[in-house]
């Protein structure tokens, strides 16, 4: 049973992510909160042939994120900064409860891997 940790509200059921598709794994594994030894959630574990889509779907896209333009390519840059600012508190939150890193230092992590050479 996975607890009832507010930085997980609105992560269940966690999924992969390729080729723009959400996709269930066949299998999952749990995430272990190292304070508590409770187990947070169960991640989805992909399987060679996913990752193996995934990256090669990843190099065919490349192309054209390559041919866009740096201003386009700076807009989105700055919308992901933005969402990472916005979901800052529950990023840190999730980050303390899966590594055991102080909250204050998994805030500096989440804060500090926005992009903020294209703001």
């Amino acid at each position: 049973m996975i607890p009832d940790h507010p930085a997980l509200h609105d992560a269940r059921p966690f999924r992969l992510l390729s080729n723009g598709r959400l996709l269930d794994a066949p299998t999952t594994f749990p995430v272990i909160d190292p304070a508590t030894e409770a187990v947070l959630a169960h991640a989805p574990d992909c399987t060679a042939a996913m990752l193996d889509a995934t990256v090669e779907a990843a190099q065919a896209a490349f192309p054209g994120w390559r041919d866009k333009s740096i201003d386009e390519r700076r807009q989105r840059l700055q919308s992901l900064a933005q969402c990472l600012q916005d979901n800052a508190e529950s990023l840190a939150l999730l980050l303390t409860a899966e590594q055991g890193r102080p909250l204050a230092l998994a805030r500096n992590e989440v804060l500090g891997s926005r992009p903020g050479i294209f703001r």
